[in-house]
């Protein structure tokens, strides 16, 4: 409980979010004031407060990310792993590496422990630059370099670095990958994305086998305070949602799925 509180004190998002449920509780107290203009100011705080509760927020994330449960088999000999690059922080210095976002570091633990578990196994690292313009290099060289001194092999590391999105993750994949040299994929990148990511590929002709690096959901939910109570992480989580919802949409639309 005291770590609870002391979250919640230390957050100024919460902070305000606190202090702005005590001013509109105490203009609906006041006399003479317009309730539908109050009203207008209450609903949207409340919207607020609701899609900052993680125990709302919750079945969200799982619509997504319980389509592909974790992976309980073991690979195969010689798998091929594909691993989808997310965010890298362009050295702030010279001679300085790439930093890896947390997105794309889990990825890259969870590709080098199945690949330790794997003989004969090789890495796929796909990811160029959002922006070409940007310093620093493509997100799959970042993932390499990051991957080798976790001691991957580099001879059984294949990187493409000219995507910039998922869709095209899966369409450059498959010209490195040609269909005499392989059509089964174990593919690694977060559980929220897994659904878009799946069916990019499996659109280009790929059998596909999920194996998602990180679960926002957990093991479970458990009724506990914290997860009634408005935080900025689940308001974050259902942003990340919406975002993988509308790429469906818009994925679907352009005929990339």
């Amino acid at each position: 409980m005291y770590r609870l509180v002391l979250d919640y004190l230390m957050s100024p998002f919460l902070l305000l979010m606190a202090l702005t449920g005590l001013g509109l509780l105490n203009l609906w107290r006041q006399r003479g004031l317009s309730r539908s203009a109050v009203k207008w100011a209450t609903v949207p705080f409340l919207l607020l407060v609701l899609c900052s509760t993680p125990a709302f927020v919750y079945p969200f994330l799982g619509s997504l990310e319980w389509k592909h449960p974790e992976l309980s088999t073991h690979l195969e000999s010689g798998a091929t792993i594909v691993v989808l690059g997310g965010y890298v922080e362009a050295p702030r210095e010279e001679g300085r590496d790439a930093r890896l976002g947390s997105d794309s570091m889990n990825r890259c633990l969870w590709a080098a422990e199945l690949y330790v578990q794997t003989a004969k196994a090789r890495l796929v690292l796909t990811g160029g630059k959002v922006e070409p313009a940007e310093p620093g290099p493509a997100i799959a060289e970042a993932m390499a370099a990051f991957l080798v001194r976790y001691g991957v092999d580099a001879q059984d590391l294949i990187l493409e670095t000219g995507s910039r999105n998922t869709y095209e993750n899966a369409v450059n994949t498959r010209r490195l990958l040609a269909p005499s040299d392989t059509d089964r994929i174990v593919l690694v990148t977060d559980a929220l994305h897994m659904p878009r990511a799946v069916a990019c590929f499996r659109k280009q002709g790929f059998d596909v086998v999920p194996a998602a690096s990180l679960y926002r959901t957990g093991t479970g939910f458990e009724v506990t305070a914290a997860m009634f109570l408005p935080h900025p992480h689940a308001a974050r989580d259902l942003h990340r949602v919406l975002h993988e919802w509308l790429g469906l949409v818009y994925y679907r639309y352009q005929g990339w799925l």
